[in-house]
């Protein structure tokens, strides 16, 4: 080894070992880098495959644009046709026969089978000694006119239609006018349009990076952090929430007549039901709704404000088949919600009886009408 301030010969010999010792360094630099960047990766594959919440793999599927089709956890189930599986539930051709459709509410997020809404649903059915066949249509993140169509491509298809279809809404509905900014458009809409408009071949530049596990991961955390949310410091004034309040309303009202026309069509009985919301329910809040409470408000007030006059709106507002259901839980003092959005078994549980009462008396004054 040189001794210190010892400089090779002069000379062809000495460029020749200044070359050596740089790409020698050169060669362990970029060594060194891939390792750490395949060790990155590595890491973050390792993160996205067991990070919990939010992980559930997802389908194109036409025209509604998406579906689960692998959850991420063991207590969901889905039946032959990627529906959420719903238990008590007999589909024989004498079945009273109900289709449900919503977003992840009625899907069942955080519920196992036996305590979706939809499986209540068929419980209480059976409990009156009644068969039934109750098909959970529901979809994480799915809006109204998503299930309007979903509803169309099952009713040109399904060998038996339905006697009662009943839609179950509030939380997505209210929040899209906030997060699109354009009118009649599915949750997450820019990030969809960017997919489908992103880079051609010819100028990808670098995007494939956007793929790899270690750029997931960041977004992920970024996420987590509310650094990648641009509504999470939104201000909007009391005007622009009660004119997207109203543009929600109208819209539903407009999905609800689509479905009037077709109940006349197929025949089947419909009833539109909005669903709890934690950021306006009038119950005695535990610790944990206060918690989440809170941090709704504190991470997005803009979507906050919003839904509140949305909700408002819907709790006063007069239309046939829809029915209210964000005050179900008022002057209950026990844990309902598990987040924001979505209830608990019991808080289903709630839900399922209140609606099994409404539409066993639209079945009974239909049938009184027939006689």
């Amino acid at each position: 080894m040189p001794e210190p301030g010892h400089r090779p010969p002069a000379g062809k010999g000495g460029e020749l070992i200044v070359l050596r010792r740089f790409l020698l360094r050169f060669c362990i630099s970029v060594a060194l880098a891939v390792g750490l960047l395949v060790a990155g990766e590595c890491g973050a594959y390792y993160l996205n495959r067991h990070r919990g919440g939010g992980a559930d793999k997802y389908g194109y599927r036409a025209y509604v644009v998406w579906q689960v089709v692998r959850p991420q956890s063991n207590i969901i189930t889905l039946d032959v046709d990627g529906l959420r599986r719903t238990v008590y539930s007999q589909c024989d051709a004498d079945a009273y026969t109900v289709w449900m459709l919503g977003g992840s509410g009625l899907w069942g997020h955080y519920n196992p089978d036996a305590e979706t809404i939809p499986s209540l649903m068929a419980k209480r059915f059976q409990d009156e000694g009644r068969k039934i066949c109750v098909k959970n249509y529901g979809q994480r993140g799915w809006a109204s006119t998503q299930e309007l169509i979903e509803l169309m491509l099952e009713l040109k298809r399904a060998p038996k239609k339905p006697d009662l279809v009943i839609f179950y809404d509030g939380t997505v509905e209210a929040f899209l006018p906030l997060d699109s900014d354009m009118p009649d458009v599915h949750l997450e809409y820019s990030t969809v349009k960017a997919k489908f408009e992103g880079p051609s071949a010819e100028n990808a530049g670098f995007q494939y990076l956007r793929t790899s596990n270690t750029y997931l991961i960041l977004q992920w955390i970024a996420a987590r952090l509310g650094l990648n949310d641009p509504d999470n410091t939104r201000v909007i004034s009391d005007e622009q929430a009660a004119a997207m309040a109203r543009y929600t309303l109208t819209n539903y009202s407009r999905n609800m007549e689509m479905v009037d026309a077709l109940a006349a069509r197929f025949g089947f009985q419909y009833a539109f039901f909005w669903e709890p919301w934690l950021g306006i329910a009038g119950k005695s809040l535990t610790s944990h709704e206060v918690s989440v409470k809170d941090g709704e408000w504190k991470h997005n007030p803009g979507g906050a404000k919003v839904m509140a006059a949305t909700y408002e709106l819907f709790r006063s507002a007069s239309r046939p088949h829809l029915f209210y259901l964000g005050d179900v839980f008022n002057n209950r003092r026990q844990t309902l919600f598990v987040d924001g959005t979505h209830p608990t078994g019991e808080g289903n549980q709630i839900i399922t009886d209140k609606i099994f009462q409404t539409i066993q008396q639209q079945i009974q004054s239909s049938s009184s009408a027939r006689r």
